[in-house]
């Protein structure tokens, strides 16, 4: 599916004013309301390499054959070298492992639609800025059209956007949409939520997978709780959907081959957002090795030293004429 783009929704609420608030964008002119009600993503980070895998939850209008399409829309901070369709049951049994821990995620039925792979992924060019570029293609699909101050952000910084259309069909009230896996390189760790935020509040649940601790408290500035320590398990352990999307995923990068081996830090946090003031997206440095895992490294080194020493030493046998 490499090269394919898909529809990403992230949803605020859509009234018949406007067509398009935050991610989800309508058609101009539609009267019935779809809110985001739920947002979970989870991230798999290792050496620059990030995989970002997001699920929207909607209430759609009982009648939802009032809106019979929609777009969703995600910023990514480079351009992304794969988009593509995942199931959904990494992420709910992230959340059935976590259960304890974050709340757990419901298991909310997919939205009854037709994912439609549509364009590339849209990124600013040589003369013209991303958010004209996103918002010809909108035009273009006919749908409605974003207010270029929510994309100032996005322009200043070069960033892209990962869209396709989904047409809906007659299934009204709460339903998710299929998750999408979004690859790119990024400095830093990127759970992007920032135009998700509007009038209407919504919970949001972030995983969060390394190989190296890292610290995850700035995402108490964003107004998330973190879920107590990470937990160190092996992939193994994990549910065997998780354990099969980082086999895709190391198929890919070879980077997350070292997944397979020894242990790895799952994070866990949650927050219920509403307006919130948020100069930047929710980033976290990269994972960087922590001052004890150094000095155990640097003593492991020694003693392998003073092994090798020692062996030498043992080895020379006095000269004895």
């Amino acid at each position: 599916m490499r090269g394919r783009t898909l529809v990403l929704c992230v949803l605020v609420a859509a009234g018949a004013a406007g067509s398009a608030r935050g991610l989800i964008v309508l058609p101009d002119g539609t009267g019935p309301r779809v809110t985001l009600v739920e947002v979970e993503e989870l991230v798999i980070y290792h050496k620059q390499r990030q995989e970002l895998i997001v699920r929207a939850t909607l209430d759609l209008p009982a009648n939802a054959a009032g809106v019979d399409r929609l777009a969703f829309i995600i910023p990514i901070p480079s351009v992304p070298e794969y988009a593509g369709f995942e199931d959904s049951s990494a992420l709910s049994d992230l959340g059935t492992h976590h259960r304890r821990a974050a709340g757990g995620l419901r298991r909310t039925p997919e939205i009854d639609a037709d994912y439609e792979p549509t364009q590339a992924v849209i990124s600013p060019e040589k003369n013209r800025p991303v958010s004209e570029a996103l918002n010809a293609w909108l035009a273009l699909n006919g749908l409605g059209t974003i207010d270029a101050g929510k994309l100032k952000y996005y322009d200043e910084r070069g960033w892209s956007f990962v869209v396709q259309r989904v047409s809906i069909g007659p299934r009204g009230g709460r339903c998710a949409l299929r998750p999408v896996r979004i690859s790119f390189a990024n400095r830093c760790i990127t759970f992007p939520l920032r135009m998700m935020a509007g009038e209407q509040p919504f919970s949001c649940r972030l995983f969060l997978m390394t190989k190296n601790n890292l610290d995850v408290t700035p995402l108490e500035d964003y107004g998330f709780t973190v879920v107590g320590g990470p937990s160190r398990p092996k992939l193994k352990q994990l549910p065997e959907s998780v354990g099969s999307l980082v086999s895709r995923v190391a198929g890919g990068y070879g980077v997350f081959k070292e997944f397979k081996r020894g242990r790895i830090y799952l994070f866990a946090a949650a927050a219920d957002i509403y307006k919130p003031n948020w100069p930047a997206e929710v980033e976290l440095p990269s994972p960087q090795m922590s001052v004890v895992g150094m000095i155990q490294n640097i003593l492991a080194a020694a003693a392998a030293a003073t092994a090798v020493i020692m062996v030498s030493r043992a080895s020379k046998k006095p000269y004895n004429k």
